[in-house]
């Protein structure tokens, strides 16, 4: 590949990384960006391999355009922001699993009965099991991980294993006859690694949640869980407002705001 050919390479990757950080103003995950960027290229009719061209990953990469930040945590993919957003990485990940409604995680990360296809239905908001061999083109339909990408990303996951000791031992597991029932085992004496490896794989099956709702063009707000707390903030929320709407509005203009909460929004804007 030529300079000019790289640099080219370069100014795709650059536009990526802002076009998603404008989108959704927040670090982009690793694996996310590299499919985004891969995607870029197809369109744009090009070709690239990172090792070809002597980095050493598309970390290494990624780290070479000079205008990103990149900062990464034991256990987890990197993440990555505009390099003038690079305060925006000061602050660890703490996503968890349970962050993803847990219908939407058994649907894409655990396999169904046989015979049956998984589906989410949009206008019932749920993951749905129906019969095989029978097309539902109107809604998209949920695969589920296979196990050998779920066995791949427990082999990324131990080569991100600072201690050595650690982990060979995490890959001595995965070289066992059932690897992820020795993983599991290998888990539950270690809770610094499992926490760790909580996060890893949290961040690789939300990655792919993205990139199946983009591909069906599903809302990207439908499978984060909600916590009870803003549950009950949104239902009341909701109920004032059906109130206000039977309200007449010369009355509503009787309403008393707040002077505090008038001044602190002044501030904001």
């Amino acid at each position: 590949m030529t300079d000019e050919e790289l640099k080219r390479v370069f100014t795709l990757l650059i536009e990526v990384v802002n076009d998603l950080w404008v989108g959704e103003k927040k670090p982009i995950l690793g694996a996310r960006l590299k499919a985004e960027f891969l995607r870029k290229l197809q369109v744009e009719g090009l070709e690239f391999d990172e090792r070809k061209e002597g980095f050493k990953g598309f970390v290494d990469f990624v780290s070479k355009s000079g205008a990103v930040a990149i900062k990464s945590w034991p256990g987890s993919d990197v993440w990555v922001v505009p390099a003038e957003e690079q305060d925006q990485l000061k602050e660890g990940p703490s996503t968890t699993k349970s962050q993803i409604r847990q219908d939407f995680w058994r649907a894409f990360v655990t396999y169904g009965q046989h015979g049956m296809r998984r589906y989410y239905d949009p206008a019932a908001n749920q993951v749905v099991d129906l019969a095989d061999g029978v097309d539902h083109p109107q809604i998209p339909e949920i695969v589920p991980f296979t196990q050998e990408q779920q066995l791949q990303w427990r082999r990324e996951f131990a080569q991100n294993v600072e201690d050595p000791g650690q982990r060979g031992e995490i890959q001595s597991s995965l070289s066992a006859e059932q690897p992820l029932r020795e993983f599991s085992s290998y888990l539950r004496s270690k809770p610094d690694i499992k926490k760790q490896w909580n996060l890893f794989l949290f961040r690789k099956v939300q990655a792919g949640i993205e990139a199946w709702a983009k591909r069906n063009s599903v809302a990207p707000g439908i499978w984060p869980q909600r916590s009870s707390s803003a549950e009950v903030l949104d239902r009341k929320r909701r109920e004032l407002y059906s109130v206000l709407d039977k309200i007449p509005v010369d009355l509503l203009l009787d309403l008393q705001i707040p002077l505090r909460w008038l001044v602190e929004r002044q501030d904001k804007n």
